[in-house]
């Protein structure tokens, strides 16, 4: 079994490499460009929550759950938003947002209708956290 430090030097490195490869963005294809900005975006976030875990876990003795689980192994689109990709926030929208709307709406409009409207409730609910994030990182006073 490959250690957990090894596999953390490695997407170091290979993130590393993928920001590298912007130095050479003209003579490179717009499809390995683009692959290269989701690689990063899917590394960098994953260092850097990785990162804060183990300072909560050195600093108070906790131990989080990961934030992601091997996204690029996805098999579908609810697969990788619901068992795959930011299972924090995941989580936190199936507990607070779609399982009490389903639960309500289940009786009034039936089970496929309530899970519908669930999961449309709480892909606009992070979509609108998203924006919220965006606003207040990118706004200029």
């Amino acid at each position: 079994r490959v250690s957990g430090r090894f596999v953390s030097c490695v997407k170091l490195l290979t993130f590393a490499l993928a920001v590298k490869i912007y130095e050479y963005r003209e003579q490179l294809p717009s499809s390995v460009m683009l692959a290269s900005f989701g690689y990063q975006l899917y590394l960098g976030t994953e260092l850097t929550l990785t990162i804060g875990a183990s300072l909560v876990r050195a600093i108070l003795g906790l131990d989080l759950d990961p934030p992601f689980n091997k996204p690029y192994l996805a098999t579908s689109l609810q697969d990788f938003w619901g068992r795959r990709w930011n299972l924090v926030v995941s989580n936190i929208l199936r507990v607070s947002i779609y399982n009490p709307i389903r639960r309500v709406a289940t009786p009034l409009v039936g089970r496929r209708w309530a899970m519908a409207g669930a999961r449309l409730a709480a892909f606009t609910i992070s979509g609108l956290m998203h924006e919220v994030i965006f606003f207040y990182l990118t706004h200029v006073r």
